[in-house]
Protein backbone atom coordinates (compact mmCIF):
# COMPACT_ATOMS: atom_id res chain seq x y z
CA UNK A 1 0.00 0.00 0.00
CA UNK A 2 1.74 3.43 -0.96
CA UNK A 3 2.55 5.89 2.17
CA UNK A 4 0.70 8.63 2.96
CA UNK A 5 2.14 12.42 4.12
CA UNK A 6 0.21 11.83 7.37
CA UNK A 7 1.05 7.87 7.85
CA UNK A 8 4.73 9.40 8.72
CA UNK A 9 4.22 12.24 10.99
CA UNK A 10 4.34 12.02 14.69
CA UNK A 11 4.68 14.51 17.46
CA UNK A 12 4.25 14.24 21.34
CA UNK A 13 6.99 15.25 23.76
CA UNK A 14 10.59 13.93 23.34
CA UNK A 15 9.71 11.48 26.40
CA UNK A 16 7.28 9.85 24.19
CA UNK A 17 8.92 9.52 21.26
CA UNK A 18 8.92 5.83 20.03
CA UNK A 19 12.16 3.66 19.46
CA UNK A 20 13.57 4.40 15.75
CA UNK A 21 13.31 0.75 15.11
CA UNK A 22 9.37 0.55 15.86
CA UNK A 23 8.74 2.95 13.27
CA UNK A 24 8.88 2.97 9.20
CA UNK A 25 12.13 4.02 7.77
CA UNK A 26 11.57 7.59 6.82
CA UNK A 27 9.03 8.98 9.83
CA UNK A 28 9.42 12.46 11.06
CA UNK A 29 9.00 13.13 14.44
CA UNK A 30 8.19 16.25 15.86
CA UNK A 31 9.23 17.14 19.79
CA UNK A 32 6.64 19.64 21.11
CA UNK A 33 8.87 20.39 24.09
CA UNK A 34 12.30 21.27 21.92
CA UNK A 35 10.34 22.38 18.94
CA UNK A 36 12.51 19.79 16.74
CA UNK A 37 12.42 17.17 14.44
CA UNK A 38 13.98 13.99 14.06
CA UNK A 39 13.78 11.50 11.00
CA UNK A 40 14.03 7.44 11.58
CA UNK A 41 16.45 5.60 9.19
CA UNK A 42 14.93 2.11 10.70
CA UNK A 43 17.54 2.23 13.65
CA UNK A 44 18.31 5.55 14.74
CA UNK A 45 16.58 8.54 14.91
CA UNK A 46 18.37 11.64 13.84
CA UNK A 47 18.45 15.30 13.12
CA UNK A 48 15.84 16.48 10.10
CA UNK A 49 17.08 18.97 8.29
CA UNK A 50 14.06 20.73 7.03
CA UNK A 51 12.79 20.11 10.70
CA UNK A 52 12.86 23.47 12.05
CA UNK A 53 13.14 24.73 15.43
CA UNK A 54 13.64 27.24 17.90
CA UNK A 55 14.45 30.84 17.83
CA UNK A 56 12.76 31.41 14.52
CA UNK A 57 12.66 28.02 12.66
CA UNK A 58 10.89 27.12 9.68
CA UNK A 59 8.93 24.93 11.41
CA UNK A 60 4.84 24.90 10.08
CA UNK A 61 3.22 22.78 12.72
CA UNK A 62 1.06 25.55 13.46
CA UNK A 63 -0.27 28.13 11.10
CA UNK A 64 -1.63 31.08 12.85
CA UNK A 65 -4.04 33.59 12.16
CA UNK A 66 -4.03 36.89 14.25
CA UNK A 67 -4.73 40.36 14.57
CA UNK A 68 -6.27 42.57 12.44
CA UNK A 69 -8.09 39.32 11.50
CA UNK A 70 -9.81 39.19 14.97
CA UNK A 71 -10.69 42.61 16.10
CA UNK A 72 -10.50 41.49 20.34
CA UNK A 73 -6.73 40.41 19.41
CA UNK A 74 -7.69 36.57 19.93
CA UNK A 75 -5.64 34.04 18.02
CA UNK A 76 -7.04 31.16 16.45
CA UNK A 77 -4.76 28.38 15.79
CA UNK A 78 -5.17 24.94 13.58
CA UNK A 79 -3.06 21.92 14.55
CA UNK A 80 -2.17 19.78 11.65
CA UNK A 81 -4.45 16.25 11.12
CA UNK A 82 -2.92 13.96 13.49
CA UNK A 83 -4.01 10.35 12.61
CA UNK A 84 -5.89 8.51 15.15
CA UNK A 85 -5.87 4.72 14.81
CA UNK A 86 -9.32 3.31 14.86
CA UNK A 87 -10.66 -0.17 15.55
CA UNK A 88 -10.07 -2.69 13.47
CA UNK A 89 -12.50 -4.27 10.85
CA UNK A 90 -13.84 -7.66 10.07
CA UNK A 91 -10.88 -10.17 9.50
CA UNK A 92 -9.56 -9.16 5.05
CA UNK A 93 -10.77 -5.48 5.73
CA UNK A 94 -8.58 -2.59 6.54
CA UNK A 95 -8.38 -0.58 9.92
CA UNK A 96 -10.38 2.94 10.25
CA UNK A 97 -7.72 5.68 9.99
CA UNK A 98 -9.70 8.25 12.34
CA UNK A 99 -7.93 11.92 12.28
CA UNK A 100 -8.88 14.84 14.40
CA UNK A 101 -8.59 18.66 13.75
CA UNK A 102 -7.63 20.94 16.76
CA UNK A 103 -8.95 24.77 16.50
CA UNK A 104 -7.43 27.10 19.72
CA UNK A 105 -9.24 30.04 20.93
CA UNK A 106 -6.58 32.37 22.73
CA UNK A 107 -7.88 35.42 24.33
CA UNK A 108 -4.76 36.20 25.07
CA UNK A 109 -5.01 36.31 28.60
CA UNK A 110 -8.09 37.71 28.91
CA UNK A 111 -11.74 36.10 29.00
CA UNK A 112 -12.62 35.05 25.72
CA UNK A 113 -15.09 36.94 24.10
CA UNK A 114 -18.20 35.78 21.79
CA UNK A 115 -18.52 36.54 18.28
CA UNK A 116 -16.86 34.78 14.83
CA UNK A 117 -13.08 33.77 15.43
CA UNK A 118 -12.26 32.54 11.98
CA UNK A 119 -12.34 29.85 9.04
CA UNK A 120 -10.90 26.61 8.39
CA UNK A 121 -11.00 24.98 4.55
CA UNK A 122 -11.26 21.44 5.02
CA UNK A 123 -8.67 19.38 2.58
CA UNK A 124 -10.99 15.98 2.81
CA UNK A 125 -14.24 14.41 2.62
CA UNK A 126 -15.46 12.98 5.95
CA UNK A 127 -17.48 12.14 8.64
CA UNK A 128 -17.34 13.81 12.59
CA UNK A 129 -17.40 11.22 14.96
CA UNK A 130 -16.11 13.17 17.94
CA UNK A 131 -15.18 16.67 19.76
CA UNK A 132 -13.67 17.45 23.08
CA UNK A 133 -13.43 20.47 24.43
CA UNK A 134 -10.62 21.77 26.85
CA UNK A 135 -9.57 24.59 29.08
CA UNK A 136 -6.02 25.17 27.98
CA UNK A 137 -4.70 28.73 29.97
CA UNK A 138 -2.06 27.89 30.88
CA UNK A 139 -1.72 29.47 33.86
CA UNK A 140 -0.90 25.79 35.71
CA UNK A 141 -4.35 23.27 36.42
CA UNK A 142 -6.75 24.53 33.17
CA UNK A 143 -9.26 26.90 34.64
CA UNK A 144 -12.83 25.59 35.06
CA UNK A 145 -15.19 27.62 32.96
CA UNK A 146 -17.94 27.95 30.67
CA UNK A 147 -17.74 28.40 26.62
CA UNK A 148 -20.50 27.72 24.11
CA UNK A 149 -18.82 27.20 20.42
CA UNK A 150 -21.11 27.12 17.40
CA UNK A 151 -19.36 25.28 14.02
CA UNK A 152 -20.71 26.65 10.80
CA UNK A 153 -20.16 24.91 7.40
CA UNK A 154 -21.20 25.92 3.88
CA UNK A 155 -19.02 25.60 0.48
CA UNK A 156 -16.36 27.09 -1.07
CA UNK A 157 -19.23 29.24 -3.24
CA UNK A 158 -21.01 30.37 -0.27
CA UNK A 159 -18.03 31.52 1.60
CA UNK A 160 -18.31 32.48 4.66
CA UNK A 161 -20.87 30.12 6.45
CA UNK A 162 -23.46 32.05 8.71
CA UNK A 163 -25.00 31.13 11.66
CA UNK A 164 -27.65 29.70 9.37
CA UNK A 165 -25.51 26.62 8.42
CA UNK A 166 -24.73 25.59 11.46
CA UNK A 167 -23.89 21.71 11.85
CA UNK A 168 -24.45 21.24 15.92
CA UNK A 169 -27.83 22.04 16.31
CA UNK A 170 -28.10 21.89 20.24
CA UNK A 171 -25.62 19.53 20.78
CA UNK A 172 -22.82 22.35 20.74
CA UNK A 173 -19.42 21.99 22.07
CA UNK A 174 -19.41 23.05 25.48
CA UNK A 175 -17.64 23.64 29.20
CA UNK A 176 -20.09 25.05 32.05
CA UNK A 177 -17.96 25.41 34.48
CA UNK A 178 -16.07 22.62 34.17
CA UNK A 179 -12.43 22.45 32.40
CA UNK A 180 -13.16 19.96 30.06
CA UNK A 181 -15.57 17.85 28.24
CA UNK A 182 -16.66 16.01 25.15
CA UNK A 183 -19.49 13.76 23.14
CA UNK A 184 -19.26 11.27 20.64
CA UNK A 185 -23.02 11.12 20.15
CA UNK A 186 -23.42 14.40 18.23
CA UNK A 187 -27.51 14.44 18.32
CA UNK A 188 -29.04 16.53 15.68
CA UNK A 189 -25.15 16.90 13.61
CA UNK A 190 -24.78 17.55 10.29
CA UNK A 191 -21.82 15.20 10.17
CA UNK A 192 -20.79 14.86 6.89
CA UNK A 193 -18.57 17.38 4.73
CA UNK A 194 -16.82 17.54 1.78
CA UNK A 195 -13.13 18.67 0.70
CA UNK A 196 -13.02 22.10 0.05
CA UNK A 197 -16.01 23.38 2.65
CA UNK A 198 -15.29 25.74 4.85
CA UNK A 199 -16.39 26.14 8.49
CA UNK A 200 -16.99 28.50 10.72
CA UNK A 201 -16.29 29.03 14.48
CA UNK A 202 -18.14 31.58 16.25
CA UNK A 203 -18.35 31.96 20.38
CA UNK A 204 -22.11 32.26 21.53
CA UNK A 205 -20.99 33.05 25.40
CA UNK A 206 -17.61 32.54 27.11
CA UNK A 207 -17.09 33.27 31.22
CA UNK A 208 -13.78 32.99 32.93
CA UNK A 209 -11.88 30.80 30.23
CA UNK A 210 -8.87 32.66 28.66
CA UNK A 211 -8.06 29.92 26.10
CA UNK A 212 -9.79 26.87 24.83
CA UNK A 213 -8.73 24.03 22.27
CA UNK A 214 -11.57 22.23 20.27
CA UNK A 215 -10.54 19.27 19.24
CA UNK A 216 -13.15 17.86 15.68
CA UNK A 217 -12.52 13.96 15.18
CA UNK A 218 -13.20 12.25 11.59
CA UNK A 219 -13.38 9.61 9.40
Amino acid sequence: MASRLQDVLLRGTSAARPAATDVAKGTLYYSTDTSTTDQSDGTVWSTYADGGGGGGGSSSSVARLAAPFFPEQEEIVYEPQIPIPGPAGPAGSAAVVRRQITVVIDGAGSAITTGNKGYLSLPVSGTWKKWRLLSIDGTGPATAGSIVIDVWKDTYANYPPTVADTITASAKPTLSAVNKNEDSTLTGWTTTFTAGDILGFNIDSATTVTKVALVLEFE
